[in-house]
């Protein structure tokens, strides 16, 4: 590693002891180049020891790193302590705080044993505390390596990026910051090169928002060729009134109304007035032409489990409340445009991608309340009495929306449907220019906009289902042994409140506590304890396929993917929320559904678990087809079978998530296409929603996360310093009611040489392709397959750096470029991930605590994966620890103060190392895991440090644990979890748990420790060590 020397191959003599002054001076055969900046360090970050350059590539880093098999320490090789482990210390005995240590072969003590120091091997460079947020300029894509072009911003940390005519890596990331040349070249990376897309992305504080071009009823100019946007790097010839499309070479004749002249550099005088001449990334109106039917208007339906599980446990009335307080809130951001207080988008700016809390289009919004349980009952409040009717579709085998979507649909601006007719008839007459008598016009005109009266409506609804909510658990505790009240048939409302939408598009969100086991759609319990850790595993994990042996799992594996294609084609985004319910008062095997049969009977035996199946993967298949998102509320219930208030927070907050009311980072209707200049073309997109066309993707509804990989191919090889222009164009309707596209246009410079490439490649963006690329395979191929496809990926791309660029280096080291020096972090925090973490094969027999991960979890965080950011990348796959009591006692001056120019980010202080080895039961540790916040309290912690923690001298294991709100360190700790929740595309729930119980929290937190061995994973040490045996066996 970094600052250990170079440790020899077999037949070389050794080192006895780690001398820091040998590893500073490295191999004697190796020139030594100028220091270089890392590229994937953070500016100002100090240089490595250990770091030089190869003979004749100044300026490429190549650090030493430990040698192939039968050094000492190798696994299974005597010589060699683990770092933070006495030589000797066997595999499992308690080390300091009682923790088991990573196993150690025996010592030799004929000759000492060289230790790797642990704080050398490569890890994120972190910035100091309180350092200022960098800031980067999208023209820097456009500079040479050998005019020291500064690399990408490290994707995971704050940035403030200024468009200067290019895109930023806000919108449009790519793999590689220079193209390569050739198809021929790229092959030799074996790397993927493409750009991640995330078009409706939120900017930055301090970054400006895109602009807007509105340029008339002809709309945007176009390219009559290839029909590319007209963009800044576009050519302007005979004095403007003629361009050459960047893309195509197309010249084309510049509209009249279009027309500027040049200045004496061949530039329009008027282009920095104008975005889309001036700015990578900009919005154009679109015109009627853009339009195929009327712009889709702001509709969310949501659709409420009421059946007497999930009403027993808190999870329909906890989904109302939070359908309440989006009600309060939109009544805030109305009040806050209609005072000049706010932009009129509605909701609270948040740290998760623009403002969130209302709902979207703020008073333009309409909102319904659709609920199930054995039937779907859809609500009307009558205009003339306010009175709530309930009408119930009894249909579930072919369901349908009894009501049209005008009648159980509120209007957020409360105006009857007389007065929303009379106003679009007056709104058109002047439109059209037709005087109208204002003696003649209705009453009905008159209405004002009456939020307030919505939340009224709202609430009504509200306390009409909990009495409806409430009537079904009564029958259901009268017949204990049936199923009718305690079954759910959500996949049937889901079609009904579809089918309700199908003329006018919107968004769905479901709430379930578990699988629909009744009416259409229903998934049938296939998961036995029995298949955990063997062959049969993978079915649970995977979606219901067509290929599937029997003839029902076929046809509902068909229905499922008929189903979203059509929500994909209505335009309707649909949202999946479960919370898994454990039905304790039910004894499923003498259930039975309102006809007498039991649904159970079917695959179930006597080591089924129905009450704990989901089938995650697929439900998931729905959402992933209209861009919404499968989330699974895990944490369980207490012991009077209510939700546990972890599981209550993340579906509120999942909720307010999903109601992103900025107009800029929220779209639906939306179709994009990506075009490319000469030589290159978009060949593939990897991400939600369907492709009808040929280069086109469709998805239903697009949030300020939704990300798509384009890979890119060559057409014909390109010259070195060539420029290369990708554009992406999504055309979208906005929360405001008006047809948009919005393009991102991207310009980079080819490369012939592969010192250059290897040193502007995006760690971050290349592992995220790779997972995008490669995570599919587990639909078809087994797991153990596709975690070796990731080794010998990582594996592939340092071989190929290795006998490209550091050919004279000594056979006994492992070279790491500095641009993808972590890629074996990131490699092995995804092996160690939930979703590819493997089952031990005796945990179907429940050896080693029973299956962890469930079939559920497990697909539930393979999808989160799939879709993950760029920069969301290492926050997932690498988990962050901080000692809370150092923290307490001994912070950095600086830490927990307001960055330099920022309003909303904070100091926060630098992490350990991800190891047990850091961890006591007299302190109390945080653990951020991305998707998890984990807080463990020492269960010999001291009385001050409890109070100040959970605000108690004496903390009860058996009792659920809150975070101290009055405290010093409990207002510290609030604000490390706002930095750590900041910009993530899902909520991140905190759990807090006493040490030495071995609850699954406590496993969870060990399981998430990445550099220690676990009992089914090798440790970082030895995974660095196994990736260079696999790099000497390609090499020989």
């Amino acid at each position: 590693p970094p600052g250990a020397g170079a440790i020899p191959a077999p037949g070389q003599s050794a080192p006895a002891t780690f001398n820091p002054a040998m590893a500073a001076r490295g191999p004697p055969a190796m020139g030594r180049g100028p220091p270089v900046p890392m590229a994937q360090g953070y500016p100002g970050a100090p240089a490595q020891p250990g770091m030089q350059a190869p003979p004749g590539q100044p300026g490429m880093a190549q650090p030493g790193m430990v040698g192939g098999p039968g050094y000492p320490g190798a696994p299974g090789q005597p010589g060699m302590a683990p770092p933070g482990m006495a030589p000797g210390m066997a595999s499992g005995q308690p080390g300091p705080g009682g923790y088991a240590q990573r196993p150690a072969a025996p010592a030799q003590p004929a000759k000492p044993a060289p230790r790797i120091d642990p704080s050398q091997i490569p890890r994120m460079p972190r910035p100091p505390v309180g350092a200022a947020v960098p800031t980067w300029g999208s023209q820097a894509l456009l500079g040479r390596v050998v005019d020291n072009k500064v690399g990408p911003p490290v994707a995971c940390m704050p940035f403030r990026a200024i468009d200067e005519g290019n895109a930023t890596p806000r919108f449009v990331r790519p793999t590689l910051h220079h193209c390569p040349a050739s198809r021929d070249l790229l092959n030799q990376m074996k790397m993927p090169f493409g750009v991640h897309l995330q078009p409706m992305a939120a900017v930055a504080e301090g970054e400006e928002p895109i602009h807007e071009a509105d340029l008339g009823p002809n709309g945007p100019v176009r390219c009559q060729r290839c029909k590319g946007y007209v963009n800044c790097f576009v050519k302007w010839l005979n004095d403007g009134s003629k361009w050459q499309c960047n893309l195509c070479d197309m010249v084309n004749d510049t509209p009249q109304t279009y027309y500027s002249s040049l200045d004496g550099n061949g530039y329009r005088h008027d282009s920095q007035n104008r975005p889309e001449l001036s700015r990578g990334s900009v919005d154009f109106v679109g015109t009627k032409d853009y339009c195929v039917r009327p712009v889709q208007e702001p509709i969310v339906v949501f659709v409420v489990d009421t059946s007497a599980p999930a009403v027993s446990s808190g999870l329909t009335k906890a989904t109302l409340d939070a359908i309440v307080d989006m009600a309060d809130a939109t009544i805030e951001a109305h009040q806050e445009a209609m005072t000049g207080g706010g932009g009129g988008a509605g909701g609270v700016v948040g740290g998760n991608g623009g403002a969130t809390g209302g709902f979207p289009g703020g008073a333009r919004a309409r909102v319904g309340i659709v609920t199930f349980d054995r039937n779907v009952q859809f609500y009307r409040i009558r205009e003339d009495t306010g009175e709530v009717c309930t009408v119930i579709m009894g249909d579930i085998e072919d369901p349908f929306a009894p009501i049209p979507p005008q009648h159980f649909l509120l209007r957020a601006d409360g105006l009857t449907e007389k007065a929303v007719k009379v106003k679009a008839q007056l709104q058109k007459a002047a439109e059209d220019g037709v005087y109208v008598d204002p003696a003649t016009v209705d009453p009905a005109a008159n209405e004002q906009i009456d939020v307030e009266k919505f939340r009224g409506q709202l609430e009504q609804l509200s306390q009409h289902v909990m009495v409806h909510a409430a009537k079904v658990q009564e029958a259901a505790a009268a017949a204990p042994n049936s199923l009718a009240g305690t079954v759910g048939c959500s996949i049937a409302a889901l079609v009904a409140a579809a089918d309700g939408l199908s003329e006018v598009g919107g968004r769905v969100e479901l709430v379930t506590a578990g699988a629909p086991l009744i009416g259409i759609g229903r998934l049938r319990p296939r998961e036995r304890t029995t298949d955990y850790g063997g062959e049969r595993e993978a079915e649970l994990y995977r979606p219901l396929s067509t290929q599937a042996k029997g003839k029902e799992e076929q046809d509902v594996a068909a229905w499922y993917t008929k189903f979203a294609d059509d929500c994909a084609l209505r335009q309707i985004g649909v949202d999946v929320y479960v919370a898994p319910v454990q039905r304790s008062s039910l004894s499923m095997s003498t259930a039975t559904t309102p006809n007498g049969s039991n649904p159970m009977d079917r695959g179930g035996g006597h080591d089924s678990m129905p009450n704990a199946w989901i089938d995650m993967a697929t439900l998931g298949l729905i959402p992933k087809a209209t861009g919404g998102k499968a989330i699974m509320l895990d944490g369980g219930v207490d012991a009077a079978g209510a939700l546990t208030k972890v599981v209550i927070d993340k579906l509120e907050n999942e909720l307010r998530l999903s109601m992103v009311t900025d107009r800029k980072t929220v779209a639906s209707e939306t179709v994009t296409k990506v075009r490319c200049s000469t030589g290159l073309r978009c060949a593939e997109y990897h991400g939600p929603g369907v492709q009808r066309s040929v280069g086109e993707l469709e998805i239903a509804a697009m949030h300020p996360f939704t990300n798509v990989l384009c890979i890119l191919k060559h057409d014909s090889a390109l010259k070195n310093d060539e420029r290369v222009y990708v554009q992406a164009a999504t055309l979208y309707s906005s929360l405001d009611g008006r047809r948009m596209v919005r393009v991102h246009n991207l310009c980079m410079l080819a490369a012939t040489g592969l010192p250059e490439l290897f040193r502007l490649a995006d760690l971050d963006a290349v592992f995220t392709a790779n997972v995008k690329l490669h995570l599919p395979r587990l639909l078809k191929e087994p797991l153990t397959t596709v975690r070796d496809a990731f080794t010998e990926l990582c594996a592939d791309a340092l071989y190929n750096y290795r006998v490209s660029c550091a050919k004279t280096s000594p056979a006994g080291q492992l070279i790491l470029p500095e641009s993808l020096k972590l890629m074996p972090l990131y490699t092995l925090g995804l092996l160690k991930s939930v979703g590819m973490r493997p089952n031990s094969p005796d945990s179907g027999r429940g050896g080693g605590g029973g299956p962890d991960p469930r079939a559920d979890e497990r697909a539930a965080h393979l999808a989160i994966l799939e879709d993950m950011t760029v920069s969301a990348s290492y926050r997932l796959l690498h988990p962050r620890m901080y000692d809370l009591e150092k923290i307490s006692t001994d912070a950095h001056p600086r830490a927990f103060t307001p960055l330099d120019d920022s309003e909303i980010h904070f100091a926060i202080p630098l992490p350990l190392p991800c190891s047990a080895e850091h961890l006591s039961n007299t302190s109390a540790f945080l653990l951020d895991g991305g998707s998890h916040l984990l807080l463990q309290v020492g269960k010999d912690a001291p009385p001050d440090l409890l109070d100040e923690v959970l605000a108690q001298s004496h903390a009860d294991p058996t009792k659920p644990q809150e975070l101290s709100e009055g405290s010093d360190l409990g207002g510290k700790v609030a604000c490390m979890l706002k930095e750590m929740r900041h910009d993530l595309p899902f909520y991140a729930p905190l759990q807090i748990y006493i040490s030495g119980g071995n609850g699954p929290e406590e496993r969870r937190l060990l399981s998430l420790l990445i550099e220690d061995k676990t009992k089914h994973e090798i440790s970082y040490v030895d995974y660095l060590c196994a990736v260079h045996r696999r790099i000497q066996q390609k090499m020989a």
